[in-house]
């Protein structure tokens, strides 16, 4: 395992590690491609077109992903999410983050 993955590794533990939380999907780093929804137990992930003004508001590392993969991102229903992390540990783009409730 390289530097990288035993970096975000670390990270999701840690993220795991939060009680009460609620996770969230940075679409400047989501890819759409679909892992997580493949692994969510509550099919609380869905994969949507991102609208031009949430284009207009990506950091330039998400435009460019934009432009390679394509518009499409993954969206939580927190109405249906159980805050498992199945979908953390899934995610390739580390995309995919638990916060905790303010």
């Amino acid at each position: 395992m390289g530097l990288k993955q035993k970096l975000f590794a670390k990270k999701i533990k840690e993220k795991l590690s939060v009680k009460d939380g609620y996770i969230a999907v940075n679409i400047a780093s989501c890819d759409g491609c679909r892992n997580c929804i493949t692994y969510c137990p509550k099919d609380a992930i869905s994969i949507r077109e991102i609208t031009t003004e949430e284009k207009k508001d990506l950091p330039l590392k998400g435009r460019i992903k934009v432009k390679i993969k394509g518009p499409n991102k993954a969206f939580i229903d927190t109405t249906r999410c159980i805050v498992c992390g199945i979908c953390m540990e899934q995610c390739h783009e580390y995309a995919i983050h638990k916060y905790p409730h303010e």
